[in-house]
C-alpha cells in the first residue's frame, strides 16, 4: 500500500476525552476511558460511549475540528465496536462536511448513506472502521460531526445505560479517500511523508520475465483533476529504455496501457475509462509477438508486436516522473511467464481471496 502525504488533523486521536472539543450531551450518554483490544490487538484503552436512561438522541459529537479550508475536500475516519448491539450513526452539524450514515456494528454493513460517501471496513473483534469524506461548503473554518448510539435504525428512544458503542483511532485528513491510520498523540497535527518505491536493480535475481512476463496491478484511481497527466506505475529497465507503464491519460479519465523496447513505443493503448474511488484490477500479458490486456478479468487488448529488448527489465518505480500520486496501489505483481488468457482472467479474483 502506497500512500500519499497526509496529515491527521484529530487531535489526541487515540484519547478522546483528552480533546477539549470532544464533547457529549450529559443527558443522553456517558463517557470514560475501559480497556478493550484495539484494531491495533494491543490492550489498551479505549473511549466507551454509554445511553443515558432518557428518550432521546444519545450522541456524543466532535466540535470545531480546526483548519479546515472552505471549498476543500476532506475525509474523516474512526474505528467503532459496538456495546451490546448498539449500531452507530455518523452525521455533519450543519457545517458543510455532509455526512448521513448508519452503520450496523454487527457486520459492518451501511444501513444508510445519504450522501453516498461512506465506506466501512472490518479489523477484526468486532472493530469497523468507518469513513467518509466530503467537501467543505460551509462558511466555517472548522467542522462538526456527531456520533449517535442507534437502536436499528431508530434515532430517538429510551436509553440503557449498558449500551452504546467504543471509538478509537480519529482520524480527519485533508483528501477524497482516508489513508492507513496516523496516530496522533500531540494535540496538534501529525503527517505522514509520501511514501513511494523503487527497487533495486534486480534484473540477476530473474525475478522479471525478460522474453515474457506478466502484470498485474489492483489499485483505486483517485484524483479529481482530469487535466492532469498521472504515471502511475512503470516496470522498466535501469535506463527508462525499456519499459510497461500503467497510467490515466491527461485531460481524460482514459486508462492506458505503453510498451516501449530500445526506447522506441511498440503500442499504447487505451483500455477503458475509468472512475474515481473505484478498485480495477489489471493483467498485462508481454513477449514478442504476443500480448494480451485485461482489465477486471475482461479481455480489453490483443496484439502481436514485434520488439527486440536492448535492456533487461530491472525495476518497478512507482509515482513515475515525479508526479502526484494519483492511484492507491493495493498490489503489484510481477509474474516471470505470459499467462494464458484463461490465467489472465482468473487474476480478477486473485487478491479477493
Amino acid at each position: 500500500l502506497l500512500e500519499p502525504s497526509r496529515t491527521n488533523l484529530s487531535l489526541y486521536s487515540e484519547a478522546l476525552l483528552s480533546y477539549d472539543t470532544f464533547k457529549v450531551f450529559s443527558s443522553e450518554v456517558t463517557k470514560s476511558y475501559t480497556t478493550n483490544t484495539t484494531p491495533e490487538g494491543l490492550n489498551s484503552s479505549v473511549t466507551t460511549i454509554l445511553e443515558e436512561e432518557a428518550t432521546s438522541n444519545h450522541r456524543c459529537y466532535f466540535n470545531d475540528i480546526e483548519n479546515c479550508t472552505i471549498g476543500s475536500t476532506y475525509s474523516f475516519s474512526i474505528f467503532a465496536k459496538s456495546v451490546k448491539g448498539r449500531n452507530i450513526r455518523i452525521a455533519d452539524g450543519g457545517k458543510g462536511f455532509e455526512v448521513d450514515t448508519i452503520v450496523d456494528l454487527s457486520d459492518g454493513s451501511v444501513l444508510t448513506n445519504a450522501n453516498n460517501n461512506v465506506s466501512v471496513e472490518g479489523f477484526g473483534n468486532g472493530w469497523y472502521r468507518i469513513s467518509a469524506f466530503g467537501t467543505n461548503n460551509s462558511i466555517y473554518s472548522t467542522q462538526r460531526l456527531f456520533i449517535n448510539s442507534v437502536d436499528g435504525t431508530t434515532l430517538s428512544f429510551a436509553g440503557d445505560t449498558t449500551k452504546g458503542f467504543l471509538l478509537w483511532g480519529a482520524q480527519f485528513e485533508e483528501g477524497s479517500y482516508p489513508t492507513s491510520y496516523i496516530p496522533n498523540h500531540s494535540g496538534g497535527s501529525v503527517s505522514r511523508e509520501s511514501e513511494e518505491v523503487q527497487t533495486a536493480n534486480v534484473s540477476s535475481l530473474n525475478l522479471i520475465g525478460q522474453n515474457e512476463g506478466t502484470f498485474f496491478l489492483d489499485f483505486e484511481y483517485t484524483a479529481f483533476d482530469p487535466a492532469i497527466k498521472y504515471n502511475w506505475i512503470a516496470l522498466e529497465s535501469e535506463n527508462g529504455e525499456e519499459r510497461v507503464l500503467i497510467y490515466k491519460n491527461a485531460n481524460s479519465p482514459d486508462l492506458l496501457v505503453y510498451l516501449s523496447a530500445n526506447s522506441s513505443m511498440v503500442f499504447v493503448k487505451s483500455i477503458a475509462a475509468i472512475a474515481a474511488n473505484t478498485r480495477y484490477k489489471l493483467a498485462f500479458k508481454y513477449s514478442d509477438g504476443d500480448q494480451a490486456i485485461y482489465l477486471n478479468g475482461i479481455q480489453k487488448h490483443t496484439s502481436t508486436h514485434s520488439y527486440t529488448r536492448g535492456s533487461d527489465l530491472s525495476r518497478l518505480k512507482f509515482n513515475e516522473s515525479n508526479n502526484p500520486a494519483s492511484c492507491r496501489v493495493h498490489q503489484a505483481i510481477v509474474l516471470t511467464s505470459g499467462w494464458d488468457n484463461l490465467d489472465l482472467a482468473v487474476l480478477k479474483g486473485f487478491t479477493d481471496y
